[in-house]
């Protein structure tokens, strides 16, 4: 099925002696009965597994010192890295979030509904604040790929145009995706893109709240 290679579950199904006298009921087992098997009939299906929302608990151990057992002295075990310091989702729901939104571009209030749905109730401006902070943990990444591009020996840039909603207007202004590839014979070709804002367009900074005009 596709060029993928899917995990298998197999169920086993054979017949007991009841079934054999009249019965069709299958039973599904994790393995054959003892009795000999003549062949067995194969066939498959494509099956979905829906996911699944999970709370991850930090439980971090609070460690006394060994001499005195001082509670002055009380050391606590770190957290592990987090994309978002002090935020409230994972990396695996973050991650989940990215390809949602910009490989498939829904908008954020569809986003809301999907989490809605798991049971959680996370506001789409929230979610945005997430992406900003995705956006500020990459940028060295991001950093490092514009440096390959602009190092290119050619490159070929792609303009698409789309409407920015500008609040200062109550309406939309034209913006432009620029992406940038750099030449294919190259090493390590990379691709790139940038958000030009049309002169005079007001931006708002999700993580302050702050803005400036463009």
């Amino acid at each position: 099925m596709g060029g993928v290679r899917h995990p298998r579950e197999q169920w086993l199904l054979w017949i007991t002696d009841q079934q054999s006298s009249g019965r069709r009921t299958a039973i599904v087992s994790a393995r054959w009965p003892a009795h000999a098997v003549h062949r067995a009939e194969t066939s498959e299906q494509l099956d979905y597994i829906p996911d699944v929302m999970q709370v991850l608990v930090h439980r971090r151990a609070v460690h006394a010192c060994p001499q005195k057992q001082d509670e002055a002295k009380l050391i606590t075990a770190p957290k592990p890295p987090q994309p978002i310091e002090k935020g409230l989702v994972s990396p695996g729901l973050l991650a989940a979030m990215v390809v949602g939104k910009f490989g498939d571009h829904p908008p954020g209030y569809r986003l809301e509904d999907i989490l809605a749905r798991h049971g959680v109730d996370i506001r789409s401006s929230t979610i945005y604040d997430w992406f900003t902070g995705v956006a500020e943990a990459v940028r060295p990444l991001y950093e490092l790929m514009k440096q390959r591009v602009l190092a290119s020996r050619s490159i070929h840039t792609d303009d698409t145009q789309v409407k920015l909603i500008d609040h200062s207007i109550s309406g939309t202004r034209l913006a432009r995706f620029w992406v940038r590839r750099s030449a294919i014979a190259d090493v390590r070709p990379a691709d790139m893109s940038s958000f030009p804002l049309p002169l005079g367009t007001r931006v708002v900074h999700l993580t302050h709240g702050s803005s400036e005009s463009a």
